[in-house]
Formats: structure tokens, C-alpha cells, sequence
């Protein structure tokens, strides 16, 4: 319980208002607080963003601190599969958090390696291109505020950024495929 006092003199007259604040309960930590339960995402063929929160959030000490975003706590995990293209593209939109930054881990939930660590990609919200990723395994993201002091929601993509069309050809023939540019193949023997 408190009490705040607002001195509100716009009429010329010295008005006291005084509210009492109770505190009838506080923010839940999130289910998604640390690794080993972190929110299992579906990789799209395009972004698509969903709305989280970190609002409550905790420090994750059984993973190796980020070295981006002024990391010291608050934050929350995610979990996706890598598909077979290898390529993963992960993106954010600022919510009521409107500076976050984001690292990427690959490895079980209790021994964790980070890959990359990004802030500040989109205006103040962080995006992570990761190709060479191995196929089947499982990405962990992290995602916080900036300096661990912005709390709130934001929005978070993962798409499979490896869709590109791959042409086939035989060294022995003459081929012409288009990805982009057309690009001819001739047999010189």
C-alpha cells in the first residue's frame, strides 16, 4: 500500500488530490523464463508475427550471457526446428518494448552455445539472419529487453529463409536455369 499526492494547480487554485495504491497481487513469472520450457515456435515460409511479453520475466543463468543488448536479466525463451533448408531468418516488432535485443543457441536447454546475439536491426528491435544451420536440430532464442530495464510485449517471426529454388543439372549436357540472373551451363568436352 501507498500513498501518491498530485498538486494540480491549473484553475488557480491549489487542489490536493491524494490516491492510495494497493497492491492486491504481482505479475506472474512466464512459463517460458528459462530454457528447458521454452515456447516451441512453427517456422513459416514468410513472417508472420505473433505477440509475447517478458513482462515478469527472470535472469536465465544456465545459459551463457549474451554479448549484445546490455544483458543483465528479464528474459524469455523460444524454441523452433530447423527445416532442411538450414536457414533460418528471425525477426521482431516492437510492442509496448520498444528497444529488445535477441540471441540464438544451439545445444540441449542445459548446456547451451550461443550462435549469434543481435540489438538494434530494426530500428531498436533486433532480426537474426542464421544460414548453415544443421537440419533437424533445435534453435533456442532468448529475447529481452535492452539493458534488462524494458519490459513488455513484443512481436517475433521465424521463417525458413532458405526457400530459394535449387536447379539440378548433368556436367555433360547444356542447361539454362533462372534464380535471379539465367545463368548458362555448357558441356566444353
Amino acid at each position: 500500500t501507498g500513498t501518491i499526492s498530485i498538486n494540480d494547480v491549473t484553475d488557480g487554485i491549489n487542489n490536493i488530490v491524494t490516491l492510495t495504491v494497493n497492491q492486491f497481487g504481482s505479475a506472474s513469472i512466464p512459463t517460458n523464463d528459462e530454457p528447458c520450457n521454452a515456447t516451441p515456435l512453427i517456422v513459416g515460409t514468410s513472417c508472420v508475427f505473433q505477440t509475447y511479453s517478458n513482462c515478469a520475466a527472470t535472469s536465465s543463468l544456465s545459459a551463457q550471457t549474451p554479448t549484445c543488448g546490455g544483458y543483465q536479466g528479464g528474459d524469455v525463451w523460444f524454441s523452433v526446428v530447423v527445416p532442411s533448408s538450414g536457414h533460418l531468418m528471425f525477426s521482431s516488432n516492437a510492442g509496448s518494448m520498444t528497444d529488445g535485443a535477441m540471441a540464438i543457441y544451439s545445444g540441449t536447454c542445459s548446456s547451451l552455445t550461443m550462435i549469434r546475439c543481435n540489438d538494434d536491426s530494426i530500428s531498436a528491435m533486433p532480426m537474426i539472419d542464421a544460414p548453415g544451420l544443421i537440419p533437424g536440430s533445435t534453435i533456442r532464442i532468448r529475447f529481452w529487453g535492452y539493458g534488462s530495464n524494458n519490459y513488455g510485449t513484443f512481436q517475433l517471426c521465424v521463417y525458413n529463409a532458405g526457400n530459394a529454388p535449387i536447379a539440378s543439372f548433368s556436367a555433360n549436357s547444356s542447361t539454362t536455369f533462372c534464380v535471379n540472373n539465367c545463368i548458362g551451363f555448357f558441356d566444353n568436352s
